[in-house]
């Protein structure tokens, strides 16, 4: 398009030029007897030969001329979200001592003056020290994957980020934490943002000073974090360290929230910040909790999250221990407040289900597209609360409904409901659900499921008797009636 018109050309070249993984393209533009192409470069798998760009002399004036046409079309540069490479990518790449030169010789402060986005990563350590050509007061966008253990080196780029890019709106950070300083210096760094719309960090490393900080901005609006442990009393000290609290605000904007961390108690400290959060979706990841801390979550979420946005609710607890014993479910009635929901997940935590309860469950979220709800093994007692009438109940009441994923005793078998159908199903996760009559149970689901063709379950009371897997005969049934 460039060719065919003036007009375009312009145009046609900002496009061309928009986004590029390494610097080759552009040092390919520079004249061919400065650069040259050899050598094997090993990056993970071998790469084939005639792959590191190199400088053949020393570099001139005269030869950034091409380069400076070109540089600032450049907006993008290094890896990006879809594609998470090394500065040093793609079947070329180039070499630490051609980043030197570059460095001594640049004909302008920042190499790409228009860059809005820079996905930098210091696998190869020898080029962590040229990042700096790169970072800009345009740059909106930062992901950094760094792996230098060496302290000074990452808070000095930290630092000069920071000092060079006030406007950040994105940042997503990578980082192997070795000391207790390397938690200083990120906490400062973000703190040091006042911009930030998402933040996405996957390492322990904010202290309660940063969160407090990140509580309110008034534009973060995704933000997913690592937490280290901490309490109540961690962020109400911090509050009095950082100048522009204002405990009537609490993450004002922000619509998507998902925290990993050890102990729940840790997501109860930062989800006792919100005031009146328009969140749209929110995960939560842990590993240590207890009942009383969940049912506090829930009304945390009740009490300050917007009951018309919320969508989609996410609540893991990894590897939950074996040994602790049942204890009584937890509501989840006040969650039905939020009427908009569409998905919900809640593995490893012991609900208080029946079916009446999945009817209310039904009326009050019509928008479900997903219910995963996946108690751990050792509760299986709870599984005898809910029967089949409750599937029948969701496909009723629930029309784009997709997925569920829920333990039922299907032992007995509810009276049909007319109307009561889930074309949308195709198929379900059972898990630990007893069974007795295999035809009468598939003959059912049939019915309630129309298009439903596999099921992924199994029989504890058979598994403990030695007898077969009765929902084995179930699927064949089902698949039985697509091949006929």
């Amino acid at each position: 398009m460039a060719l065919t018109c003036r007009a375009f050309f312009g145009p046609a070249m900002d496009i061309l030029w928009s986004e590029i993984p390494n610097l080759v393209p552009l040092i390919k533009c520079m004249p061919p007897d400065l650069w040259q192409v050899s050598g094997t470069w090993y990056w993970g798998d071998s790469r084939p030969e005639d792959t590191i760009l190199s400088l053949r002399r020393a570099l001139l004036v005269t030869d950034w001329e091409r380069f400076s046409i070109y540089a600032p079309r450049v907006r993008s540069f290094g890896f990006t979200d879809q594609l998470h490479y090394n500065i040093c990518i793609a079947d070329q790449a180039v070499c630490a001592e051609a980043f030197r030169d570059i460095s001594l010789c640049k004909p302008t402060e920042q190499l790409l003056p228009n860059l809005r986005h820079l996905g930098w990563s210091d696998k190869d350590q020898l080029l962590a020290p040229y990042v700096h050509l790169f970072l800009g007061p345009k740059l909106h966008s930062l992901n950094l994957d760094l792996h230098d253990e060496d302290h000074t080196k990452v808070s000095s780029m930290l630092s000069y980020a920071s000092f060079k890019c006030p406007y950040l709106t994105h940042v997503e950070l990578a980082y192997k934490l070795d000391k207790s300083n390397d938690v200083q210096d990120i906490s400062k760094f973000i703190t040091g943002l006042a911009h930030l719309v998402k933040l996405d960090i996957k390492i322990p490393s904010l202290s309660a000073e940063s969160i407090i900080h990140l509580s309110n901005l008034d534009c973060l609006e995704a933000l997913l974090m690592r937490v280290p442990n901490l309490g109540d009393a961690d962020l109400h000290a911090a509050k009095h360290f950082h100048p522009a609290h204002d405990s009537s605000v609490g993450f004002p904007s922000l619509q998507h929230l998902n925290i990993v961390t050890t102990r729940l108690s840790s997501i109860l400290s930062v989800c006792r910040l919100m005031r009146s959060t328009p969140a749209k979706s929110i995960s939560f990841s842990f590993e240590t909790a207890t009942n009383d801390e969940v049912r506090s979550l829930i009304k945390i979420l009740h009490d300050q999250c917007s009951h018309s946005l919320l969508e989609t609710l996410c609540v893991r607890q990894k590897n939950p221990s074996s040994s602790t014993p049942i204890a009584p479910g937890i509501s989840i009635v006040p969650l039905f407040a939020f009427r908009n929901l569409q998905s919900l997940y809640v593995q490893s935590i012991s609900l208080a289900l029946n079916d009446a309860l999945v009817r209310d469950l039904a009326v009050s979220w019509p928008e479900l597209v997903c219910l995963d709800i996946a108690a751990d093994l050792n509760a299986a007692a709870h599984a005898t609360l809910l029967t089949l009438a409750s599937l029948q109940i969701l496909a009723g009441h629930c029309p784009r409904l997709v997925q569920v994923q829920l333990h039922v005793d299907s032992r007995v078998l509810p009276d049909p409901l007319d109307g009561f159908v889930g074309e949308k199903v195709a198929i379900l996760e059972l898990r630990s659900s007893p069974i007795s009559d295999a035809d009468d149970v598939a003959g059912f689901l049939m019915e309630v499921f129309p298009n439903l063709y596999s099921i992924h379950a199994s029989d504890p009371l058979a598994a403990v008797g030695g007898l077969p897997n009765r929902w084995q005969r179930v699927n064949d049934i089902l698949a039985n009636r697509f091949t006929n």
